[in-house]
């Protein structure tokens, strides 16, 4: 048994991700990633769950936002379905899709990112994040449907799909040693400092973002 003095927290800080302590760590890296491609925010947007990034970074760029749940009971959804089996969606129909944090929860991720890719505008943009160092949700219902996480070369893998441009597909993995255990800890964004942020090891990926380009013609 060691006598080192120190020792690892058995539970968390704070059990919802932060949140009772300030602003999640990953939400930093979502952020910084969908103010980079703010740009690609522009015309017809498709979000999942809610509109909330859309109108934050897409701003006047944005003519029309539709909302996507599989969950009927969300009154934000404009559209309800699910992504593995979407046929009411019509091909080519979104300027940008915007996708956080949710393939984690899709059992079949190919036949998800195929619906994606479909849907999307030739000259679009899939703005995607996903977790990858992470605990699992304890929130009714979540736990039960948490499938995976991805990381930059699954990710790379699972978007080089048919009408993507593989030239261009950007796959980027944040974190570092620091924020990976701050966020498995509970801690928050006001926990850690700006220079905490600065450094993104590729050894400690707290979450994984994908920027897909349709092609023309794709």
């Amino acid at each position: 048994m060691s006598t080192n003095s120190f020792r690892i927290p058995i539970y968390p800080a704070c059990d919802s991700w932060g949140m009772s302590r300030g602003i999640p760590v990953d939400r930093y890296y979502i952020d910084a990633f969908l103010s980079r491609h703010a740009a690609d925010i522009r015309g017809h947007v498709l979000e999942i769950g809610d509109d909330g990034y859309s109108r934050r970074f897409g701003g006047k760029r944005v003519d029309k936002i539709d909302v996507l749940d599989v969950n009927a009971e969300n009154s934000r959804a404009t559209i309800v379905a699910d992504l593995t089996n979407a046929p009411d969606i019509p091909n080519d129909t979104f300027d940008c899709i915007i996708i956080t944090q949710v393939l984690t929860y899709i059992k079949d991720l190919q036949r998800a990112v195929d619906t994606l890719v479909r849907i999307t505008k030739p000259g679009g943009f899939i703005l995607c994040t996903q977790p990858s160092i992470t605990r699992i949700a304890s929130f009714p219902g979540e736990r039960e449907n948490w499938c995976w996480s991805l990381y930059p070369t699954s990710a790379r893998w699972l978007f080089s799909r048919g009408g993507i441009e593989r030239r261009t597909l950007v796959v980027e993995s944040w974190g570092n040693l620091r924020t990976a255990t701050a966020f498995l800890w509970g801690l928050a964004q006001e926990d850690l400092t700006e220079e905490d942020f600065m450094l993104d090891d590729f050894r400690y990926p707290l979450i994984t973002t994908v920027r897909a380009f349709k092609a023309q013609g794709g």
